[in-house]
């Protein structure tokens, strides 16, 4: 950490010798993304924690939580029910927003419960890849 900032990762190896610690993973912002490409959608912002005290911040969209969700259940199966369900409709009201920020900080605890799970190459590229939101 470089001060009160905090890095982003851009790859996988420049965690190389921390990959399988993370501790823990916050999600401290939530943006509204509007007028894309992509249509409108919220950006989470998440502190990651490594065992070694070193932070690192990434963006990523519900879609990639879900696609991680997706593949997670294909490795383990129907482990992980805490997942907050896709919504198509009023998913953007502030209510809502809030109810699944706080869903998906309970999901990723979770996650990260077990041991295992933080070395698990699925939930290590999530955290750690160079992927931008897609």
């Amino acid at each position: 950490v470089h001060g009160n900032r905090i890095p982003m990762v851009s790859t996988v190896f420049e965690l190389q010798d921390e990959i399988a610690q993370v501790e823990s993973a916050e999600i401290i912002s939530s943006k509204l993304m509007a007028g894309t490409s992509d249509g409108d959608f919220m950006l989470y912002g998440i502190e990651a924690t490594m065992s070694n005290g070193n932070r690192y911040f990434i963006l990523r969209r519900y879609s990639q939580f879900h696609y991680l969700n997706q593949q997670l259940h294909t490795e383990i199966g129907d482990i992980y029910d805490l997942f907050p369900a896709k919504r198509f409709w009023n998913n953007l009201l502030w209510d809502y927003v809030k109810t699944r920020r706080n869903d998906l900080q309970t999901y990723l605890g979770e996650l990260l419960k077990e041991e295992e799970n933080r070395r698990n190459k699925t939930i290590i590229r999530f955290f750690f890849s160079n992927s931008r939101p897609s």
